[in-house]
């Protein structure tokens, strides 16, 4: 168990679940899920994550995992993700899939829903291990699909991921109703996780006046939930799904007391234009809503960070490592940051207990 490896910081903690476990998908494997017209699509291809996904970056990606290149095997297996656990010391991992977060920018319906049914099949035999919790992938071009792979494979996944490149319309919009709808009668939370490819999908003007990598997933992350986040709830998803928790994945914590303060500002002067809400935004989202803690910003004063997990509030946060992504943080480096601000009850639920609560129980 990870609990054996961990340093004399984390040890006398309960669990560790990591909330953002990365995995690679190789295209070859996937492929043999597909049916005979989306592999010859694939088949076809010279380059299938930009020809299939349309996944671009300003400039060449600069943030490879650690243990190689993106399109090698370094995280393709279980056994090999399990590794990564003990040598940190996390109980549990709730994968994250890498070329899937831009499912949402693939033009072609047929293709979309095909890839989503393919990933939803591979994980769940490539990873199939009692300390390894999957997120099932959704197609936002086919919501009535979508809806049907969660009613069908319902019980074996513990969340739906919708990420968050390239979906058009925003989370809030009646479109995507049918795969709330689907989430929300199988108990399972909706997640939401940025990349850097897709920025030019979303957010094409931003994308066209960035230079490099380096600007463009400074701001694509946080812009990309921060959109999803407030069509979320001026457009009342919470209020016609009261039921549905929503997960928001690899963005870090700054953004999210800074927009919690300025929506419910603009609900306070214009609620007249949300007459779906009850109550103040930033009250949803303390009951709907959750936030994943990598990448931890960089701070001359690493109380900051407490500061933002305390206005989110603790029962909001979840500890994630990302790894094997170069800026994947330990659970040393979070414990560090938050043990002198936060009494045991709450350390618990950040690193285990929320996760535990939303995904496996």
């Amino acid at each position: 168990m990870g609990q054996q490896n961990r340093s004399d910081l984390t040890s006398h903690l309960d669990i560790v679940v990591d909330a953002d476990a990365h995995l690679t998908e190789p295209f070859e494997e996937l492929r043999m899920y597909m049916d005979d017209g989306v592999a010859s699509m694939f088949d076809s291809s010279m380059n299938r994550f930009i020809d299939i996904f349309s996944h671009v970056t300003p400039s060449p990606h600069a943030g490879e995992p650690m243990s190689g290149n993106l399109t090698d095997e370094s995280v393709s297996s279980g056994e090999v993700k399990l590794q990564n656990m003990e040598e940190w010391g996390i109980d549990r991992a709730i994968t994250s899939g890498t070329f899937m977060l831009a499912i949402n920018t693939i033009n072609n319906p047929h293709i979309a829903s095909g890839v989503m049914r393919a990933y939803n099949e591979w994980i769940q035999e490539t990873f199939d291990h009692e300390r390894i919790e999957n997120l099932m992938i959704a197609a936002g071009q086919v919501p009535s699909e979508a809806a049907e792979e969660i009613e069908r494979h319902a019980d074996e996944f513990v969340g739906v991921s919708l990420p968050t490149p390239g979906l058009i319309p925003p989370l809030g919009h009646h479109f995507y109703d049918p795969i709330y709808e689907a989430a929300e009668d199988n108990d399972l939370p909706i997640v939401q996780h940025s990349a850097t490819g897709g920025w030019n999908f979303t957010f094409p003007t931003q994308y066209n006046w960035s230079q490099t990598y380096a600007e463009a997933q400074a701001l694509s992350h946080p812009f990309h939930l921060m959109w999803n986040v407030t069509t979320s709830l001026y457009w009342g998803l919470p209020e016609r799904f009261p039921d549905l928790d929503l997960v928001y994945q690899e963005a870090g914590l700054g953004w999210v007391p800074y927009l919690m303060g300025r929506l419910d500002d603009h609900y306070l002067t214009h609620g007249e234009q949300m007459p779906h809400l009850k109550k103040l935004p930033s009250e949803y989202m303390r009951d709907n809503y959750y936030f994943t803690t990598q990448p931890l910003e960089h701070m001359d004063d690493p109380a900051y960070n407490a500061q933002w997990v305390d206005m989110v509030g603790p029962d909001s946060v979840m500890y994630s490592a990302d790894f094997p992504h170069p800026s994947f943080d330990p659970p040393d480096e979070l414990y560090k940051r938050l043990s002198a601000h936060f009494e045991e009850p709450d350390i618990k639920k950040i690193f285990g207990g929320n996760a535990k609560q939303v995904f496996l129980e």
